[in-house]
């Protein structure tokens, strides 16, 4: 069904989102370019590890965080640049609980004072490895003892 001009948008929270639902109507007018669907549900999108509570806007899913972000900003936020929960509670996307960080600084924040194992820091490793050349750490270390032997 094609809609010609905005209702009164409405929300079904099936995920308990805390939001502001005055804002979030706001933001998907300013986001769409176009009258879009008068009920909107809340829902939880992404993976079992994080997942985040989204809307969908013309078959695209938005993270409401991220949506709200963009609006209060009065832009499109670029790929490198996070939401951060101030709170680390991903259902509150109240304006005092976000805030925008680089990629580069959101993963330090969180690790700030936790000690990780060295399972995590390998696998760390080795996707990093993997992204500069191509092949994880393990590979590069039989090299090495070849070149040895």
């Amino acid at each position: 069904m094609i809609v010609k001009k905005q209702k009164p948008i409405e929300f079904i929270n099936q995920c308990n989102c805390l939001v502001d639902y005055g804002e979030l109507k706001k933001a998907i007018i300013w986001y769409s370019d176009k009258p879009t669907a008068r009920l909107k549900s809340i829902y939880l999108h992404g993976n079992k590890n994080h997942s985040y509570p989204a809307v969908s806007i013309y078959e695209k899913k938005i993270h409401v965080h991220r949506l709200l972000m963009m609006y209060w900003l009065n832009r499109i936020l670029d790929a490198s640049e996070y939401v951060h929960h101030k709170d680390e509670n991903t259902l509150n996307a109240f304006r005092e609980n976000l805030q925008v960080m680089k990629a580069k600084e959101h993963p330090v924040h969180h690790l700030k004072g936790r000690k990780q194992s060295s399972e995590i820091v390998l696998r760390r490793t080795n996707a990093s490895c993997m992204a500069r050349y191509g092949h994880s750490i393990s590979r590069y270390e039989e090299s090495c003892r070849e070149e040895i032997l």
